[in-house]
């Protein structure tokens, strides 16, 4: 079976947006055999949209074409693909009232402007939107099926999810297993040194090294009818290949992980932060339930909220500096003090592109733990942009985190 996708929007050609729809699609397909023959980008315009509905009909038993469903002047999608099948727009009451549904839920009046929504090509099937208020689509045309979704990355995935995965299941002959394993902190060129050899003597299986900032992935994929055991044996090669740099697998993150580890054994942990300015925090809150064990996060930004707020000394800032081990581990120390908690977390450093120094280059970080007896600090140096170290000293400092809940 083959597949094309469509995106629909003028800020995708102007780069203004991420087309992460396409993204995540292709991944999709990839999972059910479905070879994905074109990913098309065209903007807010009829004439366009329909040759691409029409290019990728003759190529392709199934086209996804996602955006230009909104109430606005420029959401044209819906009356490109009523042209393209030759429907009547006809207006759908029950939509509209779950369209007023939606804004008195939020204390507002729904505008007029709104009433398109409920307009729907009359040979089309309606795929229900149940976090937006934009509807999608299926049609068929000369074996073809076409899915008209919305834009919006969230709305898209849940209707993908709740509809067109179901009969992907059903239509597919072909399922594709994959299996993702997650390093933390290892080079590509290192996790492939020492996946090298093992990664000749796979016949049935095809692996991919995927650099994916802040980490790299290691896929596993297999289309053999005992898939799922041949993964799982493969995996663990690769565990004892890689050692303690694999952290998790699928779609696991490191902060579910620690998560984990803290709420098995009833531990809580505070964070405070300089150079990664609440990053640390917000990703170890990202994850559902993680009231249970996360207490308090500070980010204390000049070396005067480091004194007040968490106690480092200030001799210690005059003669260390706040970019030091010192200063870390007090950090460290005073935020698992003043909070309570079992564990503290800090992290201080030079994000850059100011105030690297020879001893001190910017991309310096030191990580504090302070953690029921046992201190310790961690050093490293990155060479990224300001946004890049930030992100890289927020995955060093969970990860050694990480690291040190594994061994005690």
């Amino acid at each position: 079976m083959n597949a094309c996708i469509i995106s629909v929007g003028d800020e995708l050609l102007s780069g203004s947006v991420v087309n992460s729809n396409s993204l995540y699609l292709a991944n999709q397909l990839r999972d059910f055999g479905i070879s994905l023959k074109k990913i098309l980008t065209v903007g807010d315009n009829e004439k366009d949209i329909i040759e691409s509905l029409e290019s990728c009909k003759k190529s392709s038993n199934i086209v996804f074409i996602t955006g230009g469903l909104g109430a606005t002047h420029d959401d044209v999608t819906k009356n490109a693909v009523a042209k393209y099948f030759n429907s009547q727009l006809l207006f759908h009451e029950d939509i509209i009232r779950k369209i007023r549904a939606v804004f008195e839920k939020r204390s507002q009046k729904m505008p007029d402007v709104n009433k398109v929504l409920a307009y729907i090509p009359d040979n089309a099937v309606i795929l229900p939107n149940t976090l937006g208020t934009a509807q999608g689509m299926r049609f068929e045309k000369d074996e073809t099926i076409f899915y008209v979704m919305p834009g919006v990355p969230a709305e898209m995935k849940q209707m993908f999810g709740n509809v067109v995965l179901q009969e992907l299941n059903k239509i597919s002959n072909k399922k594709i297993r994959t299996k993702i394993i997650h390093t933390a902190l290892a080079p590509e060129s290192e996790i492939y040194s020492k996946l090298e050899n093992w990664i000749k003597k796979q016949s049935k299986i095809k692996i991919s090294i995927l650099p994916r900032l802040p980490e790299v992935d290691v896929s596993l994929t297999t289309d053999s009818v005992d898939g799922s055991k041949l993964l799982q044996n493969a995996a663990n090669e690769v565990k004892v290949l890689l050692g303690n740099a694999v952290y998790a697998y699928d779609s696991e993150t490191l902060e579910q992980v620690i998560g984990k580890i803290l709420s098995e054994n009833h531990k809580t942990i505070a964070v405070a932060e300089s150079c990664t300015g609440g990053m640390i925090a917000n990703r170890l809150t990202n994850v559902s339930g993680s009231s249970q064990y996360f207490k308090m996060g500070i980010v204390t930004y000049c070396n005067e909220s480091k004194s007040a707020i968490l106690g480092v000394k200030e001799n210690a800032l005059k003669k260390y500096g706040a970019v030091s081990k010192e200063t870390a581990l007090e950090m460290a120390e005073g935020v698992r003090k003043i909070s309570g908690c079992d564990i503290g977390l800090s992290s201080t450093g030079i994000a850059g592109p100011l105030g690297g120094s020879e001893l001190k280059p910017v991309g310096t970080i030191f990580i504090g733990l302070s953690l029921y007896g046992f201190s310790e600090t961690y050093h490293k140096v990155f060479t990224g942009n300001r946004e890049t170290n930030k992100l890289l000293f927020s995955q060093y400092a969970l990860n050694q985190l990480r690291l040190v809940l594994h061994c005690r």
